[in-house]
């Protein structure tokens, strides 16, 4: 019977979101001082060089720095490479590897492989408040950061 109620407990929780991944402050991450709930019209697009070599859709901007998803003039999805565009975490934005986004944001994420074959993995932190998640993808190989994508949920 101890065992029964334990496991519901349990249950209860996790259904709850009280066992899953704490909520993460993220209203202090910018891309090139841009953020999801941004509107897109403020953004200098002529700075950034334009591409097809990504899926589009209505309301996707594709650049081969980043990639911009808006709805009605509100960002809704930003991908950006770290290599082209400045990504400041909560005022720090020389961040280059992986560790040093969780000396910035935490330990409270989730971790994933990104993609397996180009030994790529991701950490993900979440911000029930605003309802966004972003992710911080980095090689396997060296810790190096990648990309960060950030979502409106």
């Amino acid at each position: 019977m101890k065992r029964l109620l334990a496991a519901l407990t349990a249950a209860i929780l996790l259904l709850s979101g009280c066992g899953g991944v704490k909520s993460v402050d993220l209203s202090h991450v910018k891309f090139n001082g841009t953020a999801v709930g941004d509107r897109f019209s403020d953004i200098d697009t002529g700075k950034y060089t334009v591409t097809d070599r990504f899926p589009e859709g209505e309301g996707v901007h594709n650049f081969e720095e980043w990639r911009i998803t808006e709805k009605k003039d509100k960002i809704t999805d930003i991908t950006a490479d770290f290599e082209y565009i400045d990504i400041n975490v909560n005022g720090v934005n020389d961040c280059k590897y992986i560790g040093d986004i969780t000396t910035v944001l935490g330990k409270d994420y989730r971790e994933k492989i990104y993609d397996d074959e180009e030994e790529l993995s991701e950490i993900e932190y979440r911000d029930k408040k605003m309802n966004v998640t972003c992710g911080f993808v980095y090689s396997q190989r060296d810790n190096s950061l990648v990309w960060a994508i950030m979502r409106k949920k």
